[in-house]
């Protein structure tokens, strides 16, 4: 959002923290007393004179998920305008620069030269995009450039870094409801999106949300595979037979109705912990308390996902796994943390077209290692120009 004081802005205007707004700079007449003012992280911001410069948030999350990092630095080929290789020479410069800004002009004409992202439907503008065009973006460019980069790095195996850390293979299952004739197929998935009930009123937690986007059973109507069967009824269903250990979600909000369901179940969370919190919080002792001991919010911070007794059953809880288990157990056991977020700030004034995209990122150890050669912080927002 261009800096301008909250007074001069229209009415209708939202008014963003300071911290949050995207200012329109001119880098070559700023100096580096400027540039340290708006950056006071030892972290380069990545940067870009195209038009591609509302996605340098995702390029930055990028760069920040170490085994991605390692693995496109670890790349070299022949081809011309690779992604992979231009990807990597980027973050090469971002871990030895000592600016505050890095220029990433070259990543982005390589990006511009990719096929994949007119194939797989993924439109830029010549224009800044509107709110709802960025926002579709965002959602769909990230799996976007991962298969680019799946598809240049996997040169004579198929397990590629971004296959290992970011795909889930997912078995999907058609069964006709007349003969029972199976249908299965094996994919990869390398993102989750969500989708929301029509009643955006119901409680709900996050978890069970998610877990019907990565387990669904939905009824469909198609003819069967089975010559003698002429039935159209089948039950379509998805079982996941390897979890990610990186899970990247697309919130998949697209309109009002998607975001008034975030607000209501942040506001009906919060309000449930608020009637319901124990008095003596964590201190509280008593095995069968059933009231709220810490407060959290509805996005947990922290989940596990673990195999059930069936095949192909998972359970989604909130919070740490905390049971001792023997190597064999743990093996079916996959915690997360949220690591980075890329939001969408968006002042409701289209005239102006001051909206972009924002990122907080969970910087690990190693970056600040190699920064500020210290461990004692593991985060950092970075404020992107």
């Amino acid at each position: 959002i261009e800096a301008k004081s909250p007074l001069k802005r229209p009415d209708d205007a939202v008014h963003i923290p300071r911290v949050y707004q995207q200012m329109k700079l001119d880098h070559s007449s700023l100096s580096e007393l400027d540039l340290h003012n708006l950056n006071r992280t030892k972290f380069s911001v990545v940067c870009t004179t195209k038009r591609y410069k509302f996605l340098c948030p995702i390029v930055q999350m990028l760069y920040y998920i170490e085994p991605i990092a390692l693995a496109v630095k670890a790349h070299i080929c022949h081809t011309f305008h690779c992604l992979a290789c231009e990807l990597g020479i980027l973050f090469f410069n971002l871990d030895n620069t000592e600016d505050k800004v890095t220029n990433a002009d070259a990543f982005f004409t390589a990006f511009e030269q990719a096929a994949d992202p007119k194939v797989q439907g993924v439109y830029f503008p010549e224009r800044q995009p509107e709110p709802r065009e960025l926002q579709q973006i965002a959602q769909s460019v990230v799996e976007t450039l991962l298969r680019i980069l799946d598809k240049e790095i996997a040169i004579h195996s198929v397990t590629t870094a971004i296959y290992l850390a970011f795909g889930s293979k997912v078995k999907q299952r058609l069964v006709c409801l007349a003969c029972k004739h199976v249908r299965e197929k094996s994919t990869i998935n390398l993102t989750y999106t969500l989708s929301y009930p029509p009643n955006n009123k119901t409680p709900i937690s996050f978890l069970d949300l998610l877990k019907k986007v990565m387990q669904h059973e939905v009824g469909r109507n198609i003819l069967c595979d089975n010559g003698m069967c002429r039935n159209y009824k089948h039950i379509d269903s998805s079982i996941l037979e390897s979890l990610p250990y990186i899970l990247h979600l697309n919130c998949g909000v697209h309109s009002q109705d998607d975001y008034s369901f975030w607000q209501h179940q942040a506001m009906s969370h919060n309000a449930y912990e608020k009637g319901n919190m124990c008095p003596n919080g964590r201190n509280c002792t008593l095995v069968e308390c059933n009231k709220v001991h810490e407060q959290t919010t509805w996005l947990p911070l922290f989940f596990h996902i673990k195999a059930g007794k069936e095949q192909g059953q998972l359970v989604f809880k909130t919070g740490r796994f905390e049971e001792k288990l023997n190597s064999r157990d743990q093996a079916g056991v996959f915690e997360y943390e949220l690591y980075a977020v890329v939001a969408h700030v968006d002042n409701k004034t289209p005239q102006d077209h001051n909206h972009g995209l924002i990122l907080h990122s969970n910087v690990s150890r190693n970056y600040h290692q190699k920064k500020e050669k210290s461990t004692d912080c593991d985060s950092a927002l970075i404020p992107l120009l």
